[in-house]
């Protein structure tokens, strides 16, 4: 009822404005749902459709919507989110500070963006009970998702926040950069198979594609642990080991319903 609820959208005509969602692949994106139903809610009369775009022709697109009038806007998923920032000619304060966008708004040709999986993160686990004020964090992943939700999470005053990532030297400089941001919270890069967390974010692309294996191992996961996980189209198995383990679960579906106002409402601000 939900997804056929998300799909009634208004006919497009000549003063309808676009919006491309950019990924690479793109079968697995989800957001124009989610935003179609949010812009039909608050009577807009924009649209916002995927386009596959693979990295090598990022610029080359991103030239060619700023330059056509009725798009007034896109939003950057994997594995663009940190390569959109170098194309910008404005970033946000969260954009600046993570190095990474998955919002953009163009103004008069110029590329505005801003990243919201941070808020979202920390929205969609607030709808779900799931809070992290005094609570020890783990972020698996470093690219622009994670570290959109790592800066988040420093806001947050957990216990501490640490970041596991496949490339050790990722997960360091992430570490290193939230480290000059918030000195005096403990954040560290681990390795390791660590899951003695009280909250655990799966902010990785595991779990796209069925069969992909969890960021750790979670065969010692303490029922009591959080698991969040930033992948939408599906449950991924990060969300199906942790609520086999008795889990209370976020999938990722509720960080892109938490940031769907605030993306409304900074493309409107124009």
């Amino acid at each position: 009822r939900e997804e056929a609820a998300m799909t009634v959208v208004k006919p497009i005509t000549g003063v309808t404005r676009m919006i491309a969602s950019l990924a690479d692949p793109v079968i697995q994106v989800r957001a124009p749902s989610i935003m179609n139903a949010v812009f039909a809610r608050h009577g807009l009369d924009w649209i916002m459709h995927p386009m596959h775009v693979k990295p090598e022709n990022l610029g080359a697109t991103v030239a060619v919507l700023r330059r056509t009038s009725n798009y007034i806007a896109f939003t950057t998923t994997i594995p663009h989110k940190q390569q959109i920032t170098r194309l910008s000619d404005e970033l946000m304060p969260n954009a600046k500070l993570c190095g990474a966008a998955n919002v953009t708004k163009i103004i008069d040709g110029r590329l505005v963006s801003e990243i919201f999986d941070g808020i979202g993160m920390i929205g969609g686990m607030a709808k779900s009970g799931v809070t992290v004020a005094g609570r020890r964090v783990l972020v698996c992943g470093a690219g622009g998702a994670a570290r959109a939700i790592a800066f988040a999470l420093c806001k947050e005053k957990p216990a501490c926040v640490h970041v596991h990532n496949r490339s050790e030297f990722k997960a360091l400089e992430l570490a290193e950069a939230m480290r000059r941001a918030v000195p005096a919270l403990e954040i560290a890069a681990v390795s390791g198979n660590r899951t003695d967390y009280d909250v655990i974010i799966n902010a990785t692309s595991l779990g796209l594609k069925e069969g992909d294996p969890t960021p750790l191992d979670f065969g010692s996961l303490n029922r009591e642990t959080d698991v969040a996980c930033v992948v939408a189209p599906r449950e991924s198995e990060t969300i199906l080991a942790a609520r086999a383990k008795g889990c209370r679960v976020v999938p990722g579906i509720e960080m892109m319903k938490a940031q769907a106002e605030a993306i409304t409402a900074f493309i409107a601000d124009r």
